[in-house]
């Protein structure tokens, strides 16, 4: 299957090509107003022409290379807490939520797996257990 995301339009007649579309959804959730799945890959001249994005080109989820993905990212981002958007080494971590479910949208729609987790590091609940640390505060996305 090959997916992509519709960055300028939904889902609507005449947006996006008919031949070999499999399914699509809005995705209100994510930077794409849809996402695509065809059966074909799509031509470039296609993908233009309708301004799609191809997110995942894989029949099946492969974890190693999601995995590969989010380590290449975690060492590009700045490692400090005081971004938006950082990382400790091991996480991504977010200033809030709405960042961690988009990062983690965007990874789920590149390997098609149900395997980016998001949580919160509460910083109530760190005092209480004495674990405050510099991720208290923040969202992180992890891929299992």
């Amino acid at each position: 299957m090959y997916t992509y995301g519709m960055k300028a339009r939904g889902f609507s007649p005449g947006c996006q090509p008919m031949n070999g579309l499999v399914d699509w959804r809005d995705d209100d959730n994510s930077c794409f107003f849809s996402i695509l799945t065809y059966s074909r890959r799509l031509t470039k001249e296609e993908e233009d022409q309708y301004e799609l994005i191809p997110l995942c080109f894989d029949e099946k989820y492969r974890p190693e290379r999601a995995k590969e993905t989010l380590f290449s990212v975690l060492a590009l981002l700045p490692h400090t807490n005081d971004h938006r958007i950082w990382s400790d080494g091991e996480e991504i971590l977010c200033e809030t939520e709405q960042l961690a479910e988009h990062i983690a949208d965007l990874i789920d729609a590149m390997y098609g797996g149900q395997v980016v987790n998001t949580g919160y590091y509460d910083p109530e609940e760190d005092e209480r257990n004495n674990e405050v640390a510099e991720n208290t505060g923040f969202w992180y996305v992890t891929i299992d």
